[in-house]
């Protein structure tokens, strides 16, 4: 047997991480979900407009800088 990484909890397999500290990572990134913030700024991009929003990130419409081309942009959560 073996022991969880970050707890000590024995694992019936090698290595890794038990399901309860996988499941405490997910519920504290759940509690603290990206931001829609107005004030974010991409070098080298122009954000226009959210356009999307969840879990994982915000995406906005942008333009980059350089030649003008409509692009996506996402940011993670920091």
């Amino acid at each position: 047997m073996s022991t969880c990484v970050i707890c000590g909890t024995r694992l019936r397999r090698v290595g890794g991480v038990c399901p309860a500290c996988v499941a405490r990572s997910i519920t504290t990134f759940l509690r603290t979900p990206p931001s829609a913030d107005e004030d974010a700024e991409v070098p080298g991009y122009e954000l226009h407009e959210l356009i999307g929003c969840g879990g994982m990130g915000v995406v906005y419409r942008a333009a980059r800088i350089a030649d003008g081309r409509t692009v996506a942009v996402k940011l993670l959560p920091v």
